[in-house]
């Protein structure tokens, strides 16, 4: 019995695994969708640092938007030219 059980649990990880995978596409889409982003959610969609970013804003070569006055969004589309241009 312990056999299947084995069985079982391997199919049940990669199915785990790849339900991850698709969840963590469908978020990048959401994302895409989104006209602003946050610093987090920049740095998740394209794997930089978030000190990256303020570097960027610093060296002025990515206009932050603070509509709140607290938080920084940046233009998606900047965000993905970012990737372009580096």
């Amino acid at each position: 019995m312990s056999f299947f059980l084995s069985k079982f649990d391997k199919k049940m990880k990669m199915s785990d695994k790849k339900i991850g995978e698709s969840l963590n596409q469908i978020q990048t889409f959401l994302m895409l969708k989104k006209p602003f982003l946050t610093i987090e959610e920049s740095s998740e969609l394209t794997g930089f640092d978030t000190r990256y970013f303020y570097d960027l804003i610093r060296n002025k070569k990515i206009e932050p938007y603070k509509p709140l006055g607290k938080v920084l969004f940046f233009k998606t589309q900047d965000i993905l030219n970012l990737g372009v241009k580096n």
